[in-house]
């Protein structure tokens, strides 16, 4: 349900696959699960940034450096490991209970997704989402 939510406003918000975009979960077990889907969203550079996740975090390291330094296609995290930076383009799945941090580090256009549908906040927001 999520996964395809993500998809759809990407498809209409963000069809640079290019343009940074950051991806917000509050549960680290539902980062796999996103990033698998997001592997068949068009050419997007995407970067699953998880220290709970089976893959070496050395690399995940170096490709959150090289992603920080050139900002470019997705990053997936928690809104915990985000704490503390910020972001032009942020989607936050709420799947619980956010604290609005991460609300609040979105400098350009915001997607809230909850289980009730789409909040939008930023330039894009007079569009409307089908």
């Amino acid at each position: 349900h999520y996964p395809k939510a993500v998809r759809l406003v990407l498809e209409k918000y963000f069809k640079d696959p290019k343009e940074p975009v950051v991806v917000l979960c509050n549960k680290s077990d539902s980062l796999g699960e996103l990033h698998e889907d997001l592997k068949s969203v068009g050419d997007r550079n995407i970067l699953r940034y998880d220290p709970d996740s089976p893959s070496d975090i050395a690399e995940q390291e170096q490709c959150l450096k090289q992603y920080i330094q050139n900002p470019e296609g997705l990053l997936l995290t928690t809104v915990e490991l985000f704490a503390g930076m910020q972001a032009r383009n942020v989607i936050t799945i709420d799947v619980g209970r956010l604290d609005g941090n991460a609300e609040l580090r979105t400098t350009t256009f915001l997607v809230l997704i909850t289980d009730r549908g789409f909040r939008l906040w930023g330039e894009k927001s007079d569009q409307e989402l089908s």
